[in-house]
């Protein structure tokens, strides 16, 4: 099964079954430290997800993948950028959050985050 490039998955991740899904920024990793680059005119949003990966774990939100039992997958979905989909995984590797799916937005998908 080919996965969209924006689609990260570790080895032997389920690819079916019932999933729960959690954002990343503000849940899982604290972008508190980050914020003055949204705070600059213009909105320096690259220097924004390029710092989200200094972010500290929320210990909440770190607790909440790992409680996940039942066969259910964890996805974690964010509005960081594909060219951050490399460093995200290796965030969540070195912060020791469990995911199954990690999607960062597609290829020139300039939509508002909620979007």
């Amino acid at each position: 099964m080919t996965i969209p490039e924006n689609w990260h998955r570790p080895p032997g991740a389920p690819t079916t079954g019932p999933a729960i899904v959690s954002d990343l920024d503000g849940v899982i990793s604290d972008a508190t430290h980050r914020q003055s680059y949204l705070r600059l005119e213009p909105q320096d949003w690259q220097g924004f997800f390029a710092a989200g990966l200094d972010d500290s774990v929320i210990e909440s939100g770190r607790a909440l993948t790992r409680s996940v039992k039942g066969g259910h997958a964890v996805v974690i979905v964010t509005a960081r950028p594909s060219y951050m989909g490399t460093g995200t995984v290796e965030w969540l590797e070195r912060n020791e959050v469990r995911y199954d799916l990690l999607v960062v937005r597609p290829v020139d998908d300039r939509r508002s985050s909620p979007d």
